[in-house]
């Protein structure tokens, strides 16, 4: 069970500096091309956001049901 919340949270972390770190900085280099109905690459970016934080919402989740889990085996 350790490993599983392992390999979740390590997921997590990187989901997590992608969101706050990365995409960020993709979104305002594209928005530096103007137009952007035309923009495939801030569509793209904004894609990819959206993408991240249902992954991360899912990961938590997880993690939560870990948890639960991992408690109800000490009942």
């Amino acid at each position: 069970m350790q490993e599983i919340r392992k390999k979740l949270q390590s997921e997590l972390d990187e989901l997590d500096t992608e969101l706050r770190v990365h995409l960020p900085k993709e979104i305002k280099r594209a928005l530096e091309f103007g137009d952007l109905r035309e923009n495939s690459e801030y569509q793209t970016a904004l894609q990819r956001q959206t993408m991240v934080q249902a992954r991360i919402r899912e990961l938590r989740q997880r993690m939560s049901e870990v948890a639960r889990s991992n408690l109800s085996n000490f009942a």
